[in-house]
């Protein structure tokens, strides 16, 4: 039953994103996402991971941030990570300790992960559960792959008393991936929408380039 539960959510995290918002605030963004990983033995990885995401609304400013990943592989297609995140947007900063683990059924590719959030502008640790649901399908008679992927933001603990707390965004990718020997390109569109209780939901539309080198 559980596994027919989790091989039902891709697509249906898929089809919500796909739905419109009732109400909705939209912007423009870029989203530039290069790192660096390597192995230090069979089942161990270290990663340098950074993001820089350009937005039109200047009042959001640009995000950019830097996060260090340790990783074992301690099963078949199960990877336990363990991570730590120093972010800047505007004049806030944050910091984030992150757990996570990552895993598949059958074509899927799960990823279930655990945040802490310090702001710099807000009184307590925000605690916030993010689940990924994706799948990667090889194109015909080319390198490429036609990737896809969604992600729920569900916030355990506000950073602020009496703060939203559930179900409070959701980001969709599609897009192209393709290996050149140490490096991974992944082109796409990216969706973010921010789901908010007593304003309209906040969605930005972005261009996303990704690039990954292994060594």
């Amino acid at each position: 039953m559980t596994t027919k539960l989790v091989r039902l959510a891709g697509p249906a995290m898929l089809l919500l994103a796909c739905a419109p918002a009732a109400a909705a605030d939209d912007g423009f963004e870029f989203w530039l996402n290069p790192s660096v990983s390597t192995k230090l033995d069979a089942r161990t990885s270290v990663e340098l991971e950074s993001a820089h995401r350009f937005r039109s609304d200047a009042a959001g400013g640009d995000t950019h941030y830097a996060r260090l990943w340790l990783g074992r592989q301690v099963a078949d297609g199960v990877k336990l990570s363990l991570g730590a995140e120093r972010r800047h947007q505007g004049p806030g900063h944050e910091t984030r300790l992150l757990q996570q683990v990552s895993y598949g059924i059958g074509k899927l590719g799960l990823r279930t992960r655990l945040e802490q959030r310090s702001l710099s502008d807000d009184p307590r640790t925000a605690w916030r559960l993010r689940q990924r649901v994706g799948t990667s399908l090889p194109l015909r008679n080319s390198s490429w792959s036609l990737a896809g992927n969604a992600e729920g933001f569900f916030t355990l603990r506000a950073a602020e008393r009496g703060g939203q707390t559930g179900f409070t965004a959701l980001r969709t990718f599609v897009g192209v991936e393709r290996e050149f020997g140490p490096v991974e390109l992944s082109l796409g569109y990216l969706r973010q929408q921010t789901i908010r209780d007593r304003a309209p939901d906040r969605v930005g539309h972005a261009p996303f380039l990704g690039v990954d080198f292994s060594f």
